[in-house]
Order: structure tokens, then C-alpha cells, then sequence
């Protein structure tokens, strides 16, 4: 999906809306990618701390959840947190 289109999407959707469907699942594959590339975890051990499902992480990992891009200088303020 291109950037300008979800944020055109993102524009006419109200506040918990945004958060629900874009926020979340990118804060979601964010964690999850760091928990199999830094912690080398598995997908299942990975699924178990988050609360999710293996498919899930899978898809997290493919791309197909949580593909939005977090905004520059959220990332390092993730990492620190």
C-alpha cells in the first residue's frame, strides 16, 4: 500500500481507529523483530511473550501486519524505552 494512500486512509479515520489498526501492529512487529534478531528468540517463544499467535509473528515478520514505517526518532526512542 503506498505511503501517501495510508496516510490519506489514516486522515478520515478517527484517533482509536489510527492506533488500533496501524500503531499497534507496527509496535507489535517492531518487538517482535527484536526479539528474533537481538534476543534470538523463536517465533513460538516470541508469540508466548507477546501474547500472540506463531501465525501471527509470522505474518509480522513477512510484512503482511504492521507494515506501516514508525516516523524517524521514534525508533531510537523504542530501543531506549
Amino acid at each position: 500500500m503506498p505511503e501517501q494512500f495510508l496516510f490519506r486512509e489514516m486522515n478520515t479515520k478517527v484517533p482509536c481507529e489510527v492506533i488500533t489498526w496501524y500503531l499497534l501492529p507496527a509496535i507489535r512487529r517492531k518487538l517482535a523483530l527484536i526479539l528474533l534478531g537481538t534476543h534470538h528468540t523463536s517465533q513460538a517463544e516470541a508469540a508466548r511473550l507477546l501474547d500472540l499467535s506463531d501465525a501471527a509473528i509470522s505474518q509480522y515478520v513477512s510484512k503482511k501486519r504492521g507494515g506501516i514505517k514508525i516516523p524517524i526518532g521514534w525508533d531510537q526512542d523504542f530501543q531506549d524505552a
